[in-house]
């Protein structure tokens, strides 16, 4: 009796090591030269960012696929029931740089797939979202093109851009920082909070039941049809609305202006 409890003790303790030895070998690191391009599909979480001296992505082979394709893009996708399979949370892959992403100017985010991306300060960064995850992008960038096409919740700060370009056909998406020229379009059940986007020129549309927020400075084209509504929070110099009922275009920083005018009296 005794025997076989030592030699069931000594099995268990051999497979606990073998289990923690196989967990540890599964992860890896590869190197890559640049991203240029993500491209993220299926359920996988990727991090991005964290000051590095090296260009590396931390991974688990057994849960997710790592692709390295022509014009530095880096394709990630999940492996599908994998020898560590977890159908209650995603895997996750880190991909860290040692110029912040300067050279990155392409985020496709497709499926289930969730972003976090920290101390981003692309040159230039256009992306995509069609997923049902959330995605969240922080740093100092010149983000010149978003669309989000999903029910997803998306935020990104700051963006110091010349040009922006945004189309959201659905989810919620928070924008901060400056742009000199704001092109925005929501359409359907889209929710687009850029109150706190100071925007030169605005040249805003919302169609359906869509939400939007602006922040104008020196002009606002704004156009709404359906039940839309625009929300102005800043008064700018050159004023251009057309809405079709029952759409509307709220200029909050009316009332705003006479809160500070009874003030100053």
């Amino acid at each position: 009796m005794f025997a076989r409890l030592l030699m069931a003790c000594f099995s268990l303790a051999t497979n606990a090591v073998l289990a923690q030895d196989s967990l540890m070998d599964a992860e890896e690191f590869v190197p890559y030269s640049n991203a240029r391009q993500l491209v993220v599909r299926g359920n996988v979480n990727v991090i991005m960012g964290g000051d590095s001296y090296l260009n590396v992505i931390e991974f688990d082979p057994d849960e997710v696929s790592i692709k390295t394709l022509p014009g530095d893009v880096i394709e990630v996708s999940p492996v599908s029931l994998g020898r560590h399979y977890n159908m209650f949370s995603n895997p996750t892959v880190v991909v860290r740089s040692n110029n912040r992403f300067r050279d990155l100017y392409k985020i496709h985010i497709r499926d289930q797939g969730s972003l976090v991306a920290k101390d981003i300060e692309s040159l230039s960064l256009a992306i995509d979202v069609k997923t049902t995850g959330s995605v969240m992008v922080e740093g100092v960038m010149n983000l010149n093109h978003l669309q989000v096409v999903s029910a997803s919740d998306v935020e990104i700060y700051w963006v110091d851009s010349n040009n922006l370009n945004v189309d959201v056909f659905d989810g919620n998406v928070v924008l901060a920082g400056r742009v000199d020229f704001l092109t925005m379009r929501a359409t359907d059940s889209a929710s687009v909070d850029a109150a706190g986007l100071i925007a030169n020129r605005s040249w805003v549309a919302g169609v359906g039941n869509a939400r939007l927020a602006v922040f104008p400075r020196e002009e606002l084209f704004a156009y709404t049809k359906n039940n839309a509504v625009i929300d102005v929070k800043s008064r700018p110099d050159v004023y251009a609305p057309l809405n079709q009922a029952p759409s509307s275009i709220v200029l909050n920083y009316v009332e705003m202006e006479k809160r500070a005018s009874a003030i100053r009296r």
